[in-house]
């Protein structure tokens, strides 16, 4: 309020009203004989400041998590389609593990069968191996090619690659083989390949159960 208003207000008779003056910052002297520059009626701020390791901690690991949950489609390899597809790639490594350490140095009496198998389990383990993949990395990509007809045709498809090949190679293997295994000591390419032929039939079996639950899903996606 200016000072002309004052001298109207007084001349009215109206009591002018007080107006509040912020107090003028006083200096601090220090028990040293020194004078601080921070006046004492303003908060000084602390001269320190500590941080709770712990709770920085916890929020990386929560923010990291948070980051592999959000990257990682974790809930696939919880449910039917991710853990059949586990038992696939591992079934299909171990059979062409065995066919490989086994099998490659006796392919001349084996003959085709061990070609056949061989180029079966190739086909089926890769192309599983890149889904499950494409669908641990990808939430969409896996709505959309379990919805589709690729998984359908590609499961019925292993499955006869992995059961006519199984067949073959159990009927080389029990026919050519059988003898040198009870002949031979220690002769452990027989076991070792008929471990791979029972393999074959379980993984064929494994891949028909998948495209059963992915024709499934695709007659509920459309």
């Amino acid at each position: 309020m200016k000072y002309c208003d004052y001298n109207k207000m007084a001349r009215i008779g109206v009591a002018p009203t007080a107006v509040p003056v912020r107090p003028l910052p006083t200096i601090v002297r220090n028990g040293r004989g020194g004078s601080c520059s921070c006046p004492s009626n303003i908060i000084s701020s602390p001269r320190a400041i500590r941080y709770n390791h712990r709770s920085v901690g916890a929020s990386s690991k929560k923010l990291c998590q948070c980051c592999i949950c959000g990257c990682v489609h974790v809930d696939f390899m919880k449910r039917m389609p991710g853990i059949l597809k586990l038992i696939e790639a591992v079934f299909g490594i171990i059979c062409q593990y065995l066919l490989l350490e086994f099998g490659s140095s006796h392919s001349s009496d084996l003959g085709s069968c061990y070609t056949e198998f061989l180029i079966g389990v190739s086909y089926c383990l890769i192309t599983t191996v890149l889904l499950m993949t494409c669908y641990l990395f990808s939430k969409s990509t896996y709505h959309l090619l379990r919805s589709s007809i690729f998984e359908t045709a590609f499961n019925l498809l292993a499955c006869c690659l992995y059961l006519s090949s199984s067949t073959y190679l159990a009927y080389i293997v029990n026919t050519r083989l059988f003898l040198k295994y009870l002949i031979v000591p220690f002769y452990q390419v027989f076991p070792a390949l008929s471990a791979a032929y029972v393999l074959g039939f379980v993984t064929g079996v494994v891949h028909g159960i998948d495209g059963y639950f992915a024709y499934r899903y695709l007659q509920i996606g459309q």
